[in-house]
């Protein structure tokens, strides 16, 4: 009782000193009174109820403070007039409307970054315990959690839980991050699947059970014959059904799982705008090797197969959009699943296109 009082208090100051002091200068004494009617009573009225729950029980204090609660009568008895007002003001009164307007837009975009900070911050130590935690020595090269995606930014992790195989009823671990699924065995039995949550503080081993469902490719399917707590999903050539332990899991899964899917798509689209869209398009080719000719801002990507001998690779990039004093560049990367494209090497930077005589030589070589 004593710590539910002294919440109410506290909420009640600040709902005062945020909107009553907020809006001194923009109304008048006397139209203030008459919105925010008795706080100030009921302040002070709260303050001595909670000091005396500290010293006394709550029978003697309701018998000793008995005659302050009539300030709730009052506050009561004028509420609705002070709505009706307010009501009024929000229509009529353009200035006040605005101000009201402005300071919940900042109120609004400061909860944003503050859950958008607490968001990162929780999705990090997610990170960190997953790199701990799961094993996955499957996946070659190894993969870092903590560390950027191939192409949608830094990796953070968006939901977890236990789920089972339809088929079989094999208790999995699913790890969603923003640019894969992972589905895990857990390495002790979960008894409680509808309980079952991780943490940073959570000791579960967790070990891979099949390669991450990449999500660029990926889409949840719900078929008419599935019950209320199983869906589908698939992911190039793989697919699996998986139940949740219940229907408000399993709504919940296919909404993250979707989410990602099309958040994923959204920075991809990003992407081939900023790059040219062959460019981006190549990004998707599952070739191990892929080389990059460049001048100035004009490039051209091609896929190399190593087993081959021979390789003709085009750099007929278009010369309008380079400038005499343009670098030619040729970058070698090696392909990555789970991490950005790693470069090999690069040459060709000393080489500067002069005229277009010079170009064509440059191509010849090339």
């Amino acid at each position: 009782l004593l710590n539910t009082e002294v919440k109410y208090c506290h909420d009640l100051t600040q709902c005062y000193e945020v909107f009553a002091q907020g809006l001194r200068g923009i109304i008048s004494t006397s139209l203030a009174s008459q919105l925010f009617l008795n706080f100030q009573q009921l302040i002070s009225v709260s303050t001595s109820i909670a000091n005396a729950l500290k010293q006394l029980s709550p029978g003697d204090v309701f018998v000793e403070k008995f005659d302050l609660l009539h300030a709730y009568v009052e506050f009561c008895s004028k509420q609705q007039a002070a709505l009706e007002m307010l009501n009024e003001l929000e229509h009529n009164n353009v200035s006040f409307r605005q101000n009201l307007e402005k300071a919940y837009e900042l109120l609004k975009s400061l909860c944003t970054k503050i859950n958008d900070v607490v968001s990162a911050m929780d999705s990090s130590s997610m990170l960190i315990w997953a790199q701990q935690h799961v094993h996955c020595e499957a996946i070659q090269p190894p993969i870092v959690f903590p560390s950027s995606t191939r192409k949608v930014g830094p990796r953070s992790l968006l939901h977890s839980g236990a789920l089972q195989k339809q088929m079989n009823g094999k208790i999995l671990v699913a790890l969603l991050f923003n640019d894969f699924l992972m589905l895990t065995t857990p390495a002790e039995p979960i008894e409680q699947l509808e309980e079952f949550r991780i943490s940073k503080t959570s000791e579960l081993q967790l070990n891979l059970y099949k390669m991450p469902l990449l999500l660029e490719n990926a889409k949840v399917v719900q078929n008419k014959e599935m019950d209320d707590c199983s869906f589908e999903v698939h992911s190039g050539e793989f697919s699996v059904i998986l139940r949740a332990p219940n229907r408000n899991a399993r709504l919940f899964w296919v909404a993250q799982i979707e989410k990602a899917i099309n958040e994923y798509r959204r920075l991809f689209v990003e992407l081939v705008c900023i790059l040219n869209v062959d460019s981006a398009l190549r990004l998707l080719g599952t070739q191990s090797i892929l080389c990059k000719f460049q001048i100035g801002q004009s490039s051209t990507y091609a896929d190399v197969d190593i087993n081959k001998k021979e390789h003709l690779c085009t750099t007929q990039l278009p010369i309008y959009k380079t400038a005499y004093d343009d670098f030619f560049e040729v970058a070698i990367f090696l392909n990555r699943i789970f991490s950005p494209d790693l470069c090999a090497g690069m040459f060709g930077n000393d080489l500067i296109i002069t005229d277009r005589h010079t170009l064509s030589i440059a191509y010849f070589h090339a």
